[in-house]
Protein backbone atom coordinates (compact mmCIF):
# COMPACT_ATOMS: atom_id res chain seq x y z
CA UNK A 1 0.00 0.00 0.00
CA UNK A 2 1.72 3.51 -1.02
CA UNK A 3 0.33 6.67 0.81
CA UNK A 4 0.90 9.58 -0.46
CA UNK A 5 2.77 11.98 2.26
CA UNK A 6 0.96 15.39 1.21
CA UNK A 7 -2.41 14.13 1.90
CA UNK A 8 -1.33 12.29 4.91
CA UNK A 9 0.43 15.66 6.42
CA UNK A 10 -2.61 17.31 5.25
CA UNK A 11 -4.95 15.02 6.77
CA UNK A 12 -2.94 15.06 10.19
CA UNK A 13 -3.06 19.06 9.79
CA UNK A 14 -6.96 18.95 9.71
CA UNK A 15 -7.64 16.24 12.51
CA UNK A 16 -4.70 18.67 14.90
CA UNK A 17 -6.24 22.11 13.62
CA UNK A 18 -9.45 21.38 12.36
CA UNK A 19 -11.26 18.81 14.89
CA UNK A 20 -12.16 16.72 11.79
CA UNK A 21 -12.48 13.00 12.28
CA UNK A 22 -10.36 10.80 10.40
CA UNK A 23 -12.74 9.97 6.89
CA UNK A 24 -13.49 13.97 6.80
CA UNK A 25 -9.72 14.81 7.58
CA UNK A 26 -8.98 12.36 4.23
CA UNK A 27 -12.08 13.38 2.01
CA UNK A 28 -10.70 17.75 2.76
CA UNK A 29 -7.03 16.68 1.87
CA UNK A 30 -8.04 14.62 -1.01
CA UNK A 31 -9.88 17.75 -2.57
CA UNK A 32 -7.18 20.13 -1.63
CA UNK A 33 -4.80 18.00 -3.24
CA UNK A 34 -7.04 17.66 -6.40
CA UNK A 35 -7.46 21.61 -6.90
CA UNK A 36 -3.71 21.75 -6.27
CA UNK A 37 -3.45 20.02 -9.23
CA UNK A 38 -5.27 22.02 -11.30
CA UNK A 39 -3.17 24.49 -9.96
CA UNK A 40 0.46 23.94 -11.43
CA UNK A 41 1.81 26.54 -9.83
CA UNK A 42 0.58 26.04 -6.26
CA UNK A 43 3.27 25.76 -3.12
CA UNK A 44 2.92 24.71 0.54
CA UNK A 45 1.13 27.87 1.57
CA UNK A 46 -1.25 28.02 -1.21
CA UNK A 47 -1.91 24.01 -0.58
CA UNK A 48 -2.67 25.18 3.57
CA UNK A 49 -4.86 28.09 2.16
CA UNK A 50 -6.46 25.62 -0.13
CA UNK A 51 -7.14 23.24 2.68
CA UNK A 52 -8.53 26.04 4.79
CA UNK A 53 -10.99 26.83 1.93
CA UNK A 54 -12.31 23.09 1.45
CA UNK A 55 -12.79 22.61 5.17
CA UNK A 56 -14.77 26.00 5.58
CA UNK A 57 -16.45 25.00 2.01
CA UNK A 58 -17.72 21.93 3.42
CA UNK A 59 -18.23 23.10 6.60
CA UNK A 60 -20.80 25.42 4.91
CA UNK A 61 -22.22 22.95 2.81
CA UNK A 62 -23.30 20.44 5.50
CA UNK A 63 -20.20 17.43 4.56
CA UNK A 64 -18.31 17.72 7.27
CA UNK A 65 -19.15 18.26 10.98
CA UNK A 66 -18.44 21.82 13.15
CA UNK A 67 -15.70 21.45 15.64
CA UNK A 68 -13.03 23.98 16.03
CA UNK A 69 -12.74 27.88 14.46
CA UNK A 70 -9.00 27.81 13.70
CA UNK A 71 -9.87 29.07 9.85
CA UNK A 72 -12.37 32.14 9.65
CA UNK A 73 -15.19 30.34 10.24
CA UNK A 74 -17.94 30.27 7.54
CA UNK A 75 -20.96 30.34 9.23
CA UNK A 76 -22.22 33.45 11.75
CA UNK A 77 -22.50 33.12 15.27
CA UNK A 78 -26.31 32.72 15.86
CA UNK A 79 -26.26 29.80 13.38
CA UNK A 80 -23.44 28.27 14.82
CA UNK A 81 -25.17 28.46 18.29
CA UNK A 82 -28.48 27.09 16.99
CA UNK A 83 -26.61 24.35 15.62
CA UNK A 84 -25.05 23.34 18.84
CA UNK A 85 -28.87 23.26 20.32
CA UNK A 86 -29.04 20.57 22.88
CA UNK A 87 -32.48 19.98 22.32
CA UNK A 88 -35.47 21.41 20.55
CA UNK A 89 -36.64 23.93 23.18
CA UNK A 90 -32.87 24.83 23.31
CA UNK A 91 -33.04 25.69 19.75
CA UNK A 92 -36.73 27.78 19.91
CA UNK A 93 -35.38 29.89 22.63
CA UNK A 94 -32.32 30.71 20.95
CA UNK A 95 -34.09 31.58 17.78
CA UNK A 96 -36.07 34.07 19.66
CA UNK A 97 -33.10 35.88 20.51
CA UNK A 98 -32.73 39.14 18.70
CA UNK A 99 -29.09 39.21 16.03
CA UNK A 100 -26.89 41.58 18.28
CA UNK A 101 -27.07 39.25 21.48
CA UNK A 102 -24.84 37.22 18.66
CA UNK A 103 -22.19 39.99 17.89
CA UNK A 104 -21.07 41.11 14.27
CA UNK A 105 -22.40 38.83 11.55
CA UNK A 106 -20.12 38.14 8.75
CA UNK A 107 -20.24 36.62 5.57
CA UNK A 108 -18.24 33.74 3.75
CA UNK A 109 -16.37 34.73 0.80
CA UNK A 110 -17.64 33.84 -2.83
CA UNK A 111 -15.72 30.91 -3.01
CA UNK A 112 -17.27 29.12 0.31
CA UNK A 113 -19.85 28.52 -2.51
CA UNK A 114 -18.20 27.09 -4.76
CA UNK A 115 -19.26 23.58 -5.04
CA UNK A 116 -15.55 22.74 -6.72
CA UNK A 117 -13.99 23.43 -2.91
CA UNK A 118 -16.58 21.50 -1.30
CA UNK A 119 -15.31 17.65 0.38
CA UNK A 120 -17.50 14.38 0.54
CA UNK A 121 -16.23 11.69 2.50
CA UNK A 122 -16.61 8.35 1.00
CA UNK A 123 -17.14 5.13 3.00
CA UNK A 124 -14.45 2.86 1.26
CA UNK A 125 -13.63 0.26 3.75
CA UNK A 126 -15.11 -1.19 7.05
CA UNK A 127 -13.50 0.81 10.21
CA UNK A 128 -11.82 -0.50 12.92
CA UNK A 129 -14.17 -1.34 16.26
CA UNK A 130 -12.39 1.65 17.99
CA UNK A 131 -13.19 4.05 15.14
CA UNK A 132 -16.88 3.17 15.39
CA UNK A 133 -17.12 4.74 18.77
CA UNK A 134 -16.66 1.78 20.87
CA UNK A 135 -19.19 -0.61 19.33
Amino acid sequence: MEINPIILALSIHGRIYCGLDAEEALAVAEQTVELAMADNEADIVDLLDMFDDVWAASLLAGTIHDESTIPEHPLDNKTRVLNNAANPEEYEMLALLPEENFGVKTKPPKRYKDPKFVAVKKNKKKRRKWDKGGE
